[in-house]
């Protein structure tokens, strides 16, 4: 479960630095469970990770160690449900696989009509490709992507 919850840090950490900063938790939050992350409750959830685990915390952000303990630390307090919740928001059915409908969602296209993609989601897709594009050749292709 717990490896499963990790990729999603990297899907909130927009500025690539391999931290959330309070805007990609909060956005994490709103994503996930509806309604912002008081000031207060983030600053008590950052001190909880720097007490525990002193590698969780970097320049003021959680890290995939510190992404994982709270994950870890809502399972051992019989929060199951708080994990799942997360998983579920990402299409992960109850056998821990991504579900064919959140893969494929259905979207119907009236004939004689195309689809187009936005000016906002043709620079979210430049902006992931980019994000990937490890070796800054245009190209994700092979195995760079697994390196």
């Amino acid at each position: 479960m717990l490896v499963r919850t990790s990729w999603l840090l990297q899907i909130f950490d927009v500025d690539n630095d391999g931290v959330l900063n309070d805007k990609e938790l909060n956005n994490f939050q709103i994503r996930c469970f509806d309604s912002p992350l008081p000031a207060q409750a983030l600053q008590e959830i950052k001190i909880l990770v720097d007490k525990n685990t002193p590698s969780g915390i970097k320049n003021d952000g959680l890290t995939m160690e510190g992404f994982l303990f709270l994950h870890k630390l809502f399972i051992q307090r019989g929060r199951h449900e708080t994990t799942w919740r997360v998983l579920r928001k990402f299409g992960y059915s109850n056998v821990l696989q991504i579900k064919e409908d959140f893969l494929q969602p259905n979207f119907s296209v009236q004939p004689g009509c195309g689809v187009e993609l936005s000016d906002v989601g043709q620079r979210f897709l430049i902006g992931l490709f980019q994000k990937y594009d490890k070796v800054g050749d245009y190209l994700c292709i092979g195995y760079q992507n697994l390196v």
